[in-house]
């Protein structure tokens, strides 16, 4: 009745990077041929895609959890739930239209993405 479950490196290239990249690409400056440009949402159209994006990370991090993604490695249930659980402020943050945590907790999503690749990503 349904399709194979997507593998880890489908769930990181279909759903967590994009929706990463949606969230991060709502904080901080540009700078291109006319200037200096912040990148902060100024519509509520905007401001939907960085929180589509976070909830989109935080819910794909839950399914690394699952079998038969899941590795049976105490690592990487830490690494998986640090990631949902960033996302999650990530999209709190966006929810209250906060533009300076969503920097700090940008930074802390990233550094969890990092974390796990270190180990895990080849």
């Amino acid at each position: 009745m349904f399709g194979r479950a997507m593998s880890v490196e489908a769930i990181m290239e279909q759903v967590i990077n994009p929706g990463a990249t949606a969230f991060w690409g709502a904080w901080g400056e540009v700078s291109d041929n006319r200037g200096v440009h912040s990148l902060r949402p100024a519509t509520e159209a905007e401001w939907k895609v960085a929180e589509n994006g976070a909830a989109t990370v935080a819910e794909a991090a839950r399914l690394l959890l699952l079998p038969p993604r899941r590795v049976d490695d105490l690592d990487w249930t830490t690494y998986a739930r640090s990631l949902s659980d960033v996302a999650t402020e990530a999209l709190e943050a966006t929810k209250a239209k906060d533009y300076e945590r969503m920097g700090e907790v940008g930074e802390r999503l990233d550094k969890a993405c990092e974390a796990c690749h270190q180990k895990y990503a080849h």
